[in-house]
């Protein structure tokens, strides 16, 4: 008889392709009829193999081999899950001792049968690593505890933990959720890390016991020590950070695949008998027991449904890889942090208050929007023009869009304007160069009343040659380095940042100026544009932090003042201060690449820009996806259909 199936397996682009074959039943082995899988993050791997995908397979057995009915009591009709492993031996030490799965010559995802896959329509599967699903157990649930539940559920299992013992499990995404429950349910107490306060909610929700944010902290104060510490990230944390919290003899169990070293000081581990312990699954009994438990607690995980088809399967890949919630968010200007829900009304919230605000223009048909990047003592400001775009009808491209104008383009040298023009209104922006190197000043004021008048002449100034109808000020955050000087800076930049305000508030209270003001979040822009706008800064497989991202957002601006088909247009007013920035870049470029080495002179500018444009971006795309609903964002690029 046999089984002619579908499958859908990796290639060399990466794209997913279909792909059919056929198998007759071996001795040992059960044909089997798959309805659901999961999707594992380690599917993401062999993405570019030429093998079949998917390794938590649930489905019917249609046909068993001649030596099954000896071997098992799996039968015909009987509704089965299958994971990683796809064949033991049954005779080398570790399967002779009850430890399958590290079997010395199993059969395995990646290694073996690379011709099927459960991301497909049917597979043989031997018997020594199928399971049974017990009824209480949803077939699209079973899928992802057959590798997600057993990787949590082995360590626990397998190594004598029990009711009463404190586990410690960093992380709450797709394995950290299920640890929760397994930890709680098995009457011991989950205490979770997570690097901000965003999920404790679901953390209590799925049972945890207590919960801290590790986000900025160097030391733990006050937690009762854990006897277990379960990683779920897929990034390996520091490790010096936990070791304080740990109980003697603690274990440690790395949950994911990384290729990063655990760098770790060996006298704690002498001291208090600590051990580190990999491990990526359950062995078969252990699995058997994991099902039964699931079923009598009602563990289940939190999924996504996508249809198993080569569109399914290549949009549930995507959503692996990329999260297309992250990146609606990243396109929309709103919170990538948080819970779920709470995510979700932001953007829902966005898409809304950007139709309100295309509501109450009223008669405003132009765009004029001041975009000012504060820095620690210099500020610069990009003043932008664009028609207001017409109701959204139908899905367009950023290109489609009317591009603004970049009108005026500056930088200033606020402790040196304090100093030179205090007291003569005006004369900061006009003397106050765009690129040009400022010279230090010996004397540096932080009079307050200094700072009022700065305030109040540069805001008069901007009101009356922009005649913006939007301003947008980059939101203040507190500078590291801990050194009183940077300190000192960062009290003054938001001293400054607020007096902004309130004369920003004051005149157009008193001159009734239709004018709405902005805070803007750096991170968010950063993220817009570094991860948003894949193919305009080059290859993404590098994480960019620090300088390194000042430079990329140097590089990004010189690109597109160099583009005749830029997403936005240059003034004849600013040709000058644009061909000045753009050889700037060019005068410290390397082997073609825009390696900036003298950044402050630049930085600020290229923030205020980027600041507006991505504005200009986030309130197109906001009315877009409130007119014409999510599918409008392309995930991939963060940018509009």
């Amino acid at each position: 008889m046999g089984i002619d199936f579908t499958v859908f397996k990796g290639s060399e682009s990466g794209e997913i392709v279909e792909a059919k074959g056929h198998r007759d039943v071996g001795p040992t082995q059960a044909l089997v009829a798959l309805s659901h899988c999961g999707v594992c993050g380690t599917d993401s791997h062999y993405r570019q193999a030429d093998q079949g995908l998917g390794h938590e397979g649930v489905g019917v057995i249609i046909e068993i081999g001649s030596m099954v009915e000896k071997l098992s009591d799996l039968r015909v009709g009987d509704r089965v899950g299958m994971g990683w492993l796809q064949r033991t031996c049954g005779y080398c030490k570790f399967c002779l001792t009850g430890r399958q799965f590290k079997c010395q010559n199993s059969e395995q995802f990646g290694t073996a049968n690379l011709d099927q896959g459960c991301f497909g329509t049917g597979v043989a599967w031997d018997v020594s690593t199928l399971f049974k699903i017990p009824d209480e157990i949803s077939s699209e649930s079973a899928g992802p505890l057959m590798c997600g539940g057993a990787t949590v559920w082995g360590p626990l299992y397998e190594n004598g933990f029990k009711a009463g013992d404190r586990i410690g499990i960093i992380g709450i995404g797709g394995l950290g959720h299920l640890a929760i429950q397994f930890v709680s349910k098995m009457g011991m107490e989950a205490v979770v890390f997570s690097g901000t306060e965003s999920k404790k909610e679901e953390a209590f929700q799925f049972g945890a016991r207590e919960f801290y944010a590790t986000k900025g902290v160097t030391k733990f104060e006050g937690i009762e020590p854990v006897d277990c510490l379960l990683i779920t990230t897929s990034v390996l944390p520091d490790l010096s950070l936990y070791l304080p919290v740990l109980a003697p003899y603690a274990k440690i169990f790395p949950l994911t695949i990384s290729m990063d070293n655990i760098p770790v000081p060996a006298l704690p581990f002498v001291m208090y008998g600590y051990s580190i312990i990999g491990s990526g699954g359950a062995h078969p009994q252990s699995v058997k027991a994991m099902l039964r438990f699931a079923a009598e607690h009602s563990i289940k995980p939190v999924i996504e449904k996508f249809p198993l088809t080569q569109s399914g399967v290549t949009d549930a890949m995507k959503k692996l890889d990329e999260g297309s919630l992250h990146r609606l968010a990243t396109a929309l200007g709103t919170p990538c942090s948080g819970t779920k829900l709470a995510r979700i009304e932001a953007i829902s919230c966005a898409a809304s208050d950007s139709v309100r605000d295309g509501n109450s223009r009223g008669s405003v048909s132009h765009l004029s929007l001041l975009s000012i990047d504060m820095g620690i003592r210099n500020l610069a400001f990009a003043h932008l023009t664009a028609p207001v775009e017409e109701e959204v009808t139908q899905p367009l491209r950023y290109t489609q869009y009317r591009k603004p104008t970049l009108q005026a383009w500056r930088r200033i040298a606020v402790a040196e304007s304090l100093n030179s023009t205090s007291g003569h209104p005006d004369s900061a922006p006009e003397t106050s160069s765009t690129v040009t190197e400022v010279a230090e000043v010996a004397k540096e004021s932080f009079e307050p009343i200094d700072y009022a008048r700065h305030a109040y002449n540069l805001v008069k100034y901007m009101l009356r040659t922009y005649k913006p109808n939007h301003i947008l000020i980059e939101r203040q955050r507190f500078r590291s380095g801990g050194q009183s000087a940077v300190q000192e800076w960062t009290l003054r930049v938001g001293v400054f940042e607020g007096m902004l305000y309130s004369v920003l508030r004051t005149l157009a209270e008193e001159h009734r100026l239709q004018l709405s003001m902005e805070p803007m979040q750096p991170p968010r822009v950063n993220r817009y544009w570094l991860e948003g706008y894949q193919g305009l800064l080059g290859s993404k497989e590098k994480k960019l932090v620090g300088r390194d991202v000042k430079k990329a957002k140097i590089d990004l601006v010189g690109n597109m003042l160099r583009d005749e088909n830029s997403i936005f247009r240059v003034g004849k007013s600013v040709q000058q201060e644009a061909a000045e920035f753009v050889s700037r870049v060019n005068k410290h470029s390397k082997d073609g690449r825009a390696a900036t080495t003298n950044m402050s002179k630049l930085d600020d500018l290229a923030d205020s820009l980027l600041q507006g444009l991505a504005w200009i971006h986030w309130r197109n795309n906001r009315r877009c996806i409130e007119f014409l609903g999510r599918d409008a964002v392309d995930m991939e690029s963060g940018c509009l259909l």
